[in-house]
C-alpha cells in the first residue's frame, strides 16, 4: 500500500467519525425538538377545550388584565404552562382533533435528520476530497 493510500484511507476514517458525531447530534436534536413541540400542541389543545368547557353564557372565564380580547389558561384552573389566547384561536384549536405523535414526529423531527443527514454526507465528502488531494502530493520510490 503506498502512502497516498493511506492519506486517503486515513482522511476518510476521520470523516467518517466527525460525520457519524454531527450525525447523531443533529438527529438527537431534531427528535428532543420534535418531542417537545407534541407536548406543546397537545398541551395548548388540551388547555383550549378546557377553557371552551368552561366558558358558557352565564360563566364568563377569567381574562388578561392587559389585553382584554384574552383568556387567561392558567388562571382559569387549566392545567399546564400559562398561556393566553384570543376566543377565536381557543375556539379553532379546541375544534381540532388532537395532534397525533407520529405526524408531528415524521413532520418535524424529518427535516431535522435529513439536515444532519446532509452535514454528515458533506463532510465526509470534503474529507475524502482532502484526502486526495493531499495524497498527490506524495511520492512513492
Amino acid at each position: 500500500m503506498t502512502s497516498g493510500d493511506r492519506i486517503r484511507r486515513g482522511a476518510l476514517r476521520l470523516g467518517s467519525v466527525i460525520a457519524v458525531v454531527v450525525f447523531l447530534a443533529g438527529a438527537g436534536t431534531a427528535l428532543a425538538e420534535a418531542h417537545d413541540d407534541i407536548d406543546r400542541k397537545v398541551e395548548t389543545a388540551e388547555q383550549a377545550r378546557c377553557v371552551m368547557d368552561l366558558h358558557t353564557p352565564t360563566l364568563k372565564v377569567r381574562k388578561s388584565a392587559y389585553r382584554e380580547d384574552e383568556f387567561l389558561f392558567k388562571e382559569n384552573g387549566c392545567p399546564g404552562p400559562a398561556v393566553a389566547a384570543s376566543e377565536s384561536e381557543i375556539r379553532a384549536l379546541a375544534g381540532l382533533p388532537r395532534p397525533l405523535f407520529i405526524s408531528v414526529m415524521l413532520r418535524d423531527a424529518g427535516r431535522g435528520i435529513a439536515l444532519s443527514l446532509a452535514s454528515a454526507l458533506a463532510i465526509l465528502s470534503i474529507s475524502w476530497g482532502i484526502g486526495w488531494a493531499i495524497s498527490g502530493f506524495t511520492s512513492d520510490a
